[in-house]
């Protein structure tokens, strides 16, 4: 990870289903490169011109 960048996703801790279930969604993202292409769009649409 970059300086600056940061994800998040809250979750109670009593929560621990839920956060399974996301964990292994976000897992599958990375392995299918689909968070990358993710990221590098995001970024591309928070550029500032100088």
């Amino acid at each position: 990870m970059k300086d600056g960048e940061a994800n998040a996703v809250a979750i109670k801790k009593e929560q621990s289903d839920l956060k399974a279930v996301v964990d292994k969604v976000i897992q599958k993202l990375k392995d299918d490169g689909t968070y990358q292409t993710y990221l590098e769009k995001a970024a591309k649409l928070t550029e500032v011109e100088q």
